[in-house]
């Protein structure tokens, strides 16, 4: 999803030679409540404060008003790269790893797969935002690493971040295929032997080794093997 950039975003971009702007991303996470399976979501941005601001939402198009909680520099969002083909377009995202309202949302709840809004707004020289920020990503948590802190380290966790259409395009997800997954929808039994069929041996067109006489092969005329 895409939209032109307002004219008071458009203006400030053209006029940042001269005038100046400072850049800052903004980042939407919809998690998973573990207790009850709900979808919950949080905000973080690279200020330093707290904000409600006006953004577009990634997944319904439509303007909404969101909270979100100022990280600094400990929150790392890269640049966006852009592509034309179907290959995978991913980032890494940094968070940090001592911050309670980022624990809340990656330990009491699970990131994988949620979804992730990122939005740019810029500030000029007055530490104030020339317009609302402008939309310029989603995409899906694929992966998530954790680094402890360290001695002169605050320590950080890394999400990996995939643009959603093409990785919705391409992962596999294995949940589908495990028997304890599947068990959880009344009981189905469909996987339980997924793992064990692999390497089954089906003795296709012959007699089984061992079957005796039990399994002859019906015959006919000149011979050959029925069934």
């Amino acid at each position: 999803m895409s939209r032109t950039p307002s004219s008071a975003f458009q203006t400030a971009l053209t006029n940042a030679a001269s005038d100046g702007v400072i850049p800052r991303r903004f980042l939407w996470l919809r998690a998973t409540n573990r207790a009850d399976g709900s979808d919950e979501a949080r905000g973080f941005w690279t200020g330093d404060q707290n904000v409600t601001l006006n953004v577009m939402d990634g997944v319904t198009g439509s303007a909404v008003s969101r909270l979100y909680v100022g990280l600094g520099g400990a929150l790392v969002i890269p640049p966006i790269p852009r592509g034309s083909d179907l290959s995978i377009a991913s980032i890494m995202v940094d968070l940090p790893i001592n911050n309670t309202s980022v624990l809340e949302t990656v330990g009491t709840h699970s990131v994988r797969f949620a979804t992730a809004d990122i939005h740019e707004g810029l500030l000029n020289v007055g530490q104030r935002l020339v317009a609302d920020p402008e939309y310029i990503f989603a995409g899906i948590v694929d992966g998530r690493e954790n680094d402890k802190p360290q001695a002169n380290s605050a320590g950080k966790i890394t999400l990996e971040v995939m643009a959603e259409p093409m990785r919705m395009l391409t992962r596999a997800n294995v949940e589908k295929r495990s028997n304890e997954h599947q068990k959880q929808y009344s009981g189905d039994t469909f996987s339980e032997y997924g793992s064990a069929a692999a390497h089954w041996t089906i003795p296709w067109g012959e007699r089984k080794a061992g079957s005796g006489n039990k399994d002859k092969s019906r015959s006919s005329g000149g011979g050959g093997i029925f069934w």
